[in-house]
């Protein structure tokens, strides 16, 4: 494939990647208040409904967003390592394009899929949530056999901690 293909790719799960943490960041950082006031507002019992279920399991529509969202990010790292092995005319990736490849996707995950999100998160965080509640209920609704491995983890860390 060539390094034009390899751009295209890395930039879309980036973008995707971006959206996803976002959505993740603005549900765990909005206020419930807020949220629930902005849903009624909009008139449609549909939405306000939906936001209903999301306020019932905050925590796990954000979980339910991190999966896509790791899944984008590994996307792009390794369309990184192989756009700078197809820049480089490279048959086989050695260290020298895995090294690039990653150092550029550490960069560009930290700075789209950590700092912006935070920040839309903690000043649009409500309306962000809104906007793609109907995204992460999907989300939540597609990781539901995923929800009993999280369960079991909480309580495995919750028992000794209790004590």
């Amino acid at each position: 494939m060539s390094a034009s293909w390899w751009f295209v790719i890395g930039l879309v799960a980036l973008i995707a990647s971006c959206v996803l943490a976002s959505a993740r960041q603005s549900l765990q950082r909005m206020s419930r208040a807020r949220f629930e006031t902005l849903a009624q507002r909009t008139g449609r019992e549909g939405v306000a409904r939906r936001c209903a279920r999301i306020l019932e399991d905050v925590d796990g529509h954000a979980a339910a967003l991190a999966v896509p969202r790791v899944l984008c990010s590994l996307c792009v790292a390794l369309a990184a390592v192989m756009w700078i092995g197809a820049l480089r005319g490279s048959q086989t990736h050695g260290w020298v394009e895995v090294g690039l490849g990653l150092g550029i996707a550490v960069v560009l995950i930290w700075v789209f899929g950590v700092v912006l999100p935070v920040a839309v998160g903690e000043h649009a965080g409500e309306r962000v949530a809104l906007l793609g509640s109907r995204s992460i209920r999907v989300w939540h609704t597609l990781m539901a056999p995923a929800r009993g491995i999280a369960m079991f983890l909480d309580e495995v860390v919750r028992s000794p901690s209790s004590t």
